[in-house]
């Protein structure tokens, strides 16, 4: 879900009127991948709605779980969105911390040093924009078009400029 967005951002809308989401509780990948649909077009409320539907449906022993680590990275989408910086870092952070401890290769862990760019350049950290751009570029599932977005004007904030510029700038 998360790659097939930075690979084409433009999805069609959802027409969630037949969609009862107590029905969804029992298929947490369905109800994830909604909510992060609904994320990703810019329905923070709804799309939180189903996020804390699922937190309560999930089994309290997987807290390292593939589907904890997407919730987290949604969770952190989520209050990125709603301009919860201190949020959106900690729920980032903790799902960094599972995929690093129990999930390397998942493609949904593109997302966390996407949210992290934005994060960290809102607090004005400018040595974790840098960090984070790396992390991203270092990422060979990430799209093209994230790692322009890595790459771009907010990244490598602390480097000079002439250091940044691709080589055909030179």
């Amino acid at each position: 879900m998360a790659t097939d967005f930075l690979h084409n951002p433009a999805p069609a809308a959802l027409d969630l009127s037949l969609v009862d989401p107590a029905q969804l509780a029992s298929a947490p990948d369905q109800l994830l991948a909604l909510a992060a649909h609904l994320l990703l077009w810019g329905d923070v409320v709804l799309g939180g709605q189903y996020l804390d539907q699922l937190k309560r449906a999930q089994p309290a022993d997987a807290p390292e779980s593939r589907l904890a680590a997407r919730l987290a990275a949604m969770q952190s989408l989520r209050h990125a969105l709603a301009g919860e910086v201190r949020d959106a870092e900690r729920h980032a952070l903790a799902a960094r911390s599972i995929e690093e401890q129990a999930l390397p290769g998942d493609e949904w862990n593109a997302a966390v040093p996407l949210i992290l760019l934005r994060v960290y350049t809102w607090l004005e950290d400018v040595e974790a924009v840098d960090r984070e751009a790396a992390t991203a570029l270092e990422m060979p599932s990430l799209a093209g078009p994230a790692k322009l977005v890595a790459a771009g004007p907010g990244a490598g904030l602390g480097r000079p400029r002439a250091d940044r510029r691709g080589a055909r700038d030179h």
